[in-house]
């Protein structure tokens, strides 16, 4: 049996939620792929309340480019960042848009 992990990067307010305010984690998974709104399930059952008020406002990226959707894919191997707003008044849009911020 293979095992599966992806790299979790939490940074500011979204480390500061996390257990232990760790910079970064490896998650294993059961599958070798999940969507990001599975990750986000994972990660609030292992950090908590906090965490999860946190992912609401979000922004995740993997591999270095930004998601669109909780339904886009998570790959082992993958690096995944969750990263909080900027400057207190920014927002990732979450309709589909070019992946910009506003």
């Amino acid at each position: 049996m293979s095992s599966h992990s992806i790299t979790v990067l939490y940074f500011a307010s979204a480390r500061e939620a996390t257990k232990g305010q760790i910079s970064s984690e490896s998650v294993r998974l059961d599958a070798p792929s999940i969507s990001v709104s599975k990750l986000k399930s994972i990660l609030i059952d292992t950090h908590g309340k906090t965490l999860e008020s946190i992912l609401k406002t979000c922004a995740v990226s993997v591999e270095q480019e930004y998601s669109e959707s909780d339904e886009d894919v998570i790959r082992s191997g993958n690096e995944v960042a969750i990263i909080p707003p900027i400057s207190g008044g920014w927002r990732w849009k979450s309709e589909k848009t070019n992946g910009c911020w506003r």
